[in-house]
């Protein structure tokens, strides 16, 4: 595995790849993606979001959707424009369970959710993570 990331991924319909990375933080994961050139990963349609799911069904696999900046208004940490969101119908919820911030980063699923869907969880959670880049891995 190229540091750490392990089960690389090529989508031909994206151009992207695509790798999971073992347990770690949001922004942690960011950081690695980005040393990687590419950022966690945009899902631009649904076709993308199944492909992810067939590939990666661990649950919890950190995506680049977040909060972080200003809560209530998500974004790509690629900067990619929000064109499409996969939401679980009562996500994303900031609960304050488990960390007293809220939620500010997302995972493409959750193992009670039916069916899949994207939910808000703390990105100082210690989660796996999905990322993609462009080309192919090294």
């Amino acid at each position: 595995s190229a540091a750490g990331v392990t089960d690389w991924q090529y989508n031909a319909t994206t151009r992207h790849t695509y790798g999971l990375t073992g347990e770690m933080t949001w922004v942690d994961a960011e950081a690695l993606a980005v040393r990687f050139g590419g950022h966690l990963v945009t899902i631009n349609d649904q076709a993308e979001q199944d492909w992810l799911l067939a590939r990666f069904p661990d649950p919890y696999a950190w995506i680049g959707m977040n909060d972080r900046a200003r809560e209530g208004t998500w974004v790509w940490s690629s900067g990619t424009r929000v064109k499409f969101t996969a939401w679980q119908d009562t996500q994303p919820d900031d609960w304050k369970g488990y960390d007293p911030l809220g939620e500010d980063a997302a995972v493409l699923s959750c193992p009670d959710d039916q069916p899949p869907g994207w939910v808000s969880i703390s990105g100082r959670c210690w989660r796996a993570s999905s990322r993609s880049r462009a080309g192919t891995p090294t």
